[in-house]
């Protein structure tokens, strides 16, 4: 390797560092990014349950209970289980 520029041992260098990186941010989002959307997903549901549960414990009309449903589960991108 004596007989190659400083260029080509510069470029080699930061391609050799960036392939590094690459497989660090891999193994990163491996490890870790399942346990994130877990949590992301357990706080969603429970949020969505302790506001179902205000809902449906107060004294309110059907329709407005229903209405309230659905804006919870779109805010919390939770599937639909009540058809109306």
């Amino acid at each position: 390797m004596g007989k190659h520029s400083i260029r080509f041992k510069i470029t080699l260098l930061f391609a050799g560092i960036i392939c590094i990186l690459i497989v660090m941010l891999l193994l990163f989002n491996i490890t870790f990014s399942e346990k994130f959307y877990m949590k992301d997903k357990q706080e969603a549901m429970l949020n969505a349950y302790e506001s179902i549960d205000d809902a449906s414990t107060s004294t309110v009309q059907a329709p407005w209970l229903t209405q309230t449903l659905r804006i919870i589960l779109s805010r919390y991108r939770l599937p639909k289980v009540c058809q109306s």
